[in-house]
Protein backbone atom coordinates (compact mmCIF):
# COMPACT_ATOMS: atom_id res chain seq x y z
CA UNK A 1 0.00 0.00 0.00
CA UNK A 2 0.97 3.51 -0.15
CA UNK A 3 2.54 5.37 2.04
CA UNK A 4 3.72 9.07 2.85
CA UNK A 5 7.82 9.71 2.24
CA UNK A 6 9.17 11.53 4.96
CA UNK A 7 10.07 15.02 3.68
CA UNK A 8 8.02 15.32 0.51
CA UNK A 9 5.51 17.48 0.94
CA UNK A 10 3.88 19.92 -1.99
CA UNK A 11 4.99 17.54 -4.79
CA UNK A 12 3.48 18.22 -8.24
CA UNK A 13 4.41 15.13 -10.30
CA UNK A 14 5.82 11.76 -9.36
CA UNK A 15 7.32 8.86 -11.98
CA UNK A 16 8.38 5.68 -10.87
CA UNK A 17 11.23 3.26 -12.38
CA UNK A 18 12.41 0.05 -11.62
CA UNK A 19 12.61 0.38 -7.76
CA UNK A 20 13.19 3.67 -7.75
CA UNK A 21 10.84 6.62 -7.48
CA UNK A 22 11.24 10.43 -8.61
CA UNK A 23 9.46 13.57 -7.34
CA UNK A 24 9.26 16.77 -8.83
CA UNK A 25 7.97 19.67 -6.09
CA UNK A 26 6.66 22.86 -6.48
CA UNK A 27 9.97 24.89 -6.25
CA UNK A 28 11.61 23.61 -9.18
CA UNK A 29 13.43 20.61 -7.42
CA UNK A 30 13.76 17.05 -8.20
CA UNK A 31 14.13 14.27 -5.27
CA UNK A 32 14.64 10.47 -5.99
CA UNK A 33 14.43 7.50 -3.27
CA UNK A 34 14.84 3.55 -3.65
CA UNK A 35 17.10 0.65 -4.33
CA UNK A 36 19.83 2.86 -6.60
CA UNK A 37 21.89 -0.23 -6.93
CA UNK A 38 22.51 1.08 -10.47
CA UNK A 39 23.24 4.25 -9.67
CA UNK A 40 19.67 5.32 -10.72
CA UNK A 41 19.42 8.32 -8.30
CA UNK A 42 21.65 10.72 -9.61
CA UNK A 43 23.51 11.26 -6.15
CA UNK A 44 26.55 9.06 -6.89
CA UNK A 45 26.50 6.46 -4.98
CA UNK A 46 24.73 3.29 -5.28
CA UNK A 47 23.27 3.20 -1.61
CA UNK A 48 20.17 2.15 -1.55
CA UNK A 49 17.79 5.00 0.24
CA UNK A 50 14.19 3.09 -0.04
CA UNK A 51 12.82 5.60 2.25
CA UNK A 52 15.46 8.57 2.38
CA UNK A 53 14.54 10.94 -0.67
CA UNK A 54 17.93 12.66 -2.42
CA UNK A 55 17.91 15.88 -4.34
CA UNK A 56 18.84 15.41 -7.85
CA UNK A 57 21.31 17.63 -8.12
CA UNK A 58 21.33 19.66 -11.95
CA UNK A 59 17.86 19.38 -12.29
CA UNK A 60 16.64 22.78 -10.24
CA UNK A 61 13.92 25.11 -11.56
CA UNK A 62 12.55 22.04 -13.49
CA UNK A 63 8.99 23.20 -12.09
CA UNK A 64 5.92 23.34 -14.79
Amino acid sequence: PPVQVAGMANVVAVAGGAGHTLALRRDGTVWAWGNNDDGQLGDGTKTDRSLTPVRVQGLEDMGP
